[in-house]
């Protein structure tokens, strides 16, 4: 630990040939110099070689079975000898200045256990990275004094931390432990919930990520029925700390959100109308902002053809993120920074 900013960087990969050197090249490119680079490959076909990532003595490739995303960012974790955690998913890229901002604004909190920032989608192509940091130079002083802790009303009415955005010191780690695997699908939702309950999270609003979307991802092949009994699980092990944080009727409102984020799923991919009637009516007495659910409720009654017109209006809470987050206040209400499809509003947070 002689590096008193040394900054161990992780990403965990399965099938992400296509995209992983440019991951890796964003990491190493930073202008604060990172202390090492952990690729862990998750037992991808063909496996991940040496040869295939940037030529760096800070790279380290670890080979891992197939085992998950959670298991093999966990290896990695385990492994790191930095004194500060950078996560990183091997299709998504770091502004060249995030590490530098992120840092400037531990400096300015010690308290904090975790800085995140906003992000952006992009299409992929070195065009289109090129077109998304066109013009997004900062005030480095001025982005490191807006940082702003995020709320846990917000955090528990929607997972709003861009996981590709998170640095997070390791004494914060030695505290809370490891994301949860048994959690797998909402481990990163989990997970920050039990840092918030020791430490601040702090926000930086300015875009430092570009997320590309795979339809290979977690979220998307797991079911909306495990995905809504897992999301109820993390509601029981928090039980009494959400409670005593939010009340009982913040507590129930974040239960609200989450219901009509899961009803509007059903509806949409699983075409279940009776489950999704059954979690919006569910939602609908403690939603912040209940009448937003009148389209998803129409829309449960129109044929298939129709629905997704009508209920797409309403912004997913686990993937605000996917269109540029850091949970970003504004007059009361969580806003979205997006790029292609403008601003997107979520559900108001009251």
């Amino acid at each position: 630990m002689d590096d008193p900013w040394g900054i161990s960087v992780v990403i965990p990969c399965w099938e992400a040939h296509g995209t992983l050197a440019a991951a890796v090249r964003s990491a190493l490119e930073q202008t604060v110099e990172v202390r090492e680079v952990l690729v862990v490959d998750d037992g991808s076909t063909p496996p991940v070689r040496s040869a295939d990532l940037p030529e760096d003595p800070r790279v380290r490739l670890m080979q891992r079975p197939h085992s998950g995303q959670v298991i093999a960012r966990n290896a990695g974790l385990i492994e790191a000898r930095g004194r500060w955690l950078a996560f990183l998913d091997a299709d998504d890229l770091w502004h060249p200045r995030k590490l530098e901002i992120q840092l400037a604004v531990f400096d300015r909190h010690p308290e904090a256990g975790a800085v995140v920032t906003s992000g952006r989608v992009y299409t992929g192509g070195d065009q289109a990275v090129s077109e998304a940091w066109d013009g997004a130079g900062m005030d480095l002083k001025a982005t490191v004094q807006a940082a702003y802790p995020l709320a846990l009303r917000d955090l528990a009415r929607a997972n709003l931390v861009l996981k590709s955005s998170v640095l997070i010191a390791r004494e914060v780690m030695d505290v809370v432990g490891l994301p949860d695997p048994v959690m797998r699908g909402v481990e990163d939702w989990e997970y920050w919930l039990r840092v918030i309950r020791r430490f601040p999270i702090l926000c930086v609003e300015h875009p430092l990520v570009l997320r590309l979307e795979r339809s290979t991802g977690v979220s998307h092949r797991l079911s909306t029925a495990a995905k809504c009994r897992l999301t109820r699980s993390v509601f029981d092990r928090h039980q009494s700390f959400l409670l005593e944080g939010l009340g009982p009727a913040g507590l129930m409102a974040a239960k609200a959100c989450w219901n009509a984020f899961f009803g509007i799923r059903f509806l949409i991919f699983e075409n279940d109308t009776r489950a999704a009637r059954r979690l919006l009516i569910s939602a609908w007495a403690h939603h912040p902002n209940r009448w937003s659910l009148w389209r998803p409720w129409v829309a449960s009654w129109l044929p298939v053809w129709l629905r997704r017109r009508v209920s797409d209006t309403y912004q997913r809470p686990d993937k605000r993120k996917a269109a540029g987050v850091g949970g970003v206040r504004t007059q009361g209400r969580v806003r979205i920074q997006a790029t292609a499809r403008g601003e997107i509003e979520g559900p108001r947070s009251g």
